[in-house]
């Protein structure tokens, strides 16, 4: 099933490309396994820096 985020309301894939969709799922795990690397080093810090966890960097910017 894909991940909520690339689901349509009608339930339906908006990656329609299967390998396509295997990729941006590996890269999101990929983020995920980043995120529970940063988090226990950011407790060891006298001051936090959450600012590049990969779930609170914007997917896109705009002007």
């Amino acid at each position: 099933m894909p991940h909520a985020a690339y689901t349509s309301i009608t339930g339906k894939s908006m990656i329609p490309d299967e390998k396509a969709l295997m990729m941006v799922q590996e890269f999101q795990q990929e983020l995920n396994e980043t995120e529970q690397w940063i988090d226990p080093m950011n407790q060891q810090r006298f001051v936090l820096y959450p600012y590049l966890k990969p779930s609170l960097v914007p997917n896109s910017f705009s002007a």
